[in-house]
């Protein structure tokens, strides 16, 4: 989500966020009660320009997903009541999930497989570790970058530690917990409330 935000940033255009579609209204939108067409995030992104994020689709229904294909494949859709509309030649379209399409994990155990034909819409990137954007999320603080680090290194080699996830965007809220002091109870809430984690 925050590469996203960058990239759209760095585009100098709108991004238009599509959290785990549920319906097929959340892609191609809605005829309200008075018959007008009411357009969501995805439709706005894909007719006027910009950078559409479909974030975890993996969480998503099929029923949403079939719809986002046929959109992504074709660079053009059908909407209610207004037809077909194109696909703007500004737009961006990006995939986000924590899982690699292919079912649960131990991590993400909610996420379902992905139809191969969506995934193959898709040029797939993966995020790794790196140090350095680390350290410029957390403002040039390096014990916080060293203290995620080494959590996830013992994430590796103890087993009650391996379904907890420490990552950017935990960074990130270290920083302006640093920034800022917070009471334990919304520290507690930014970290995830992550109860495999052994802090020692």
């Amino acid at each position: 989500t925050y590469l996203a935000e960058c990239i759209s940033k760095v585009l100098q255009t709108d991004l238009h966020i599509v959290p785990s579609p549920q319906m097929a209204s959340d892609i191609q939108g809605f005829a309200n009660a008075m018959g007008e067409y009411s357009g969501v995030a995805f439709t706005r992104g894909y007719e006027n320009g910009g950078v559409i994020l479909m974030d975890e689709p993996d969480r998503g229904v099929q029923e949403a997903i079939i719809v986002a294909n046929s959109a992504l494949a074709n660079g053009y859709m059908d909407v209610p009541t207004k037809g077909t509309v194109y696909k703007n030649e500004g737009t961006r379209i990006i995939c986000a999930m924590n899982t690699n399409g292919m079912g649960a994990t131990e991590e993400y155990n909610t996420a379902v497989k992905m139809d191969a034909s969506f995934l193959s819409r898709f040029f797939v990137l993966k995020v790794v570790w790196e140090h350095d954007v680390a350290m410029k999320l957390a403002h040039d603080d390096a014990e916080i970058v060293e203290f995620i680090e080494d959590f996830r290194q013992s994430r590796a080699t103890f087993e009650n530690m391996k379904g907890a996830i420490l990552g950017y965007r935990e960074v990130i809220n270290l920083a302006r917990i640093s920034a800022e002091p917070v009471p334990m109870p919304s520290l507690i809430s930014m970290m995830g409330a992550v109860d495999k984690c052994a802090i020692g």
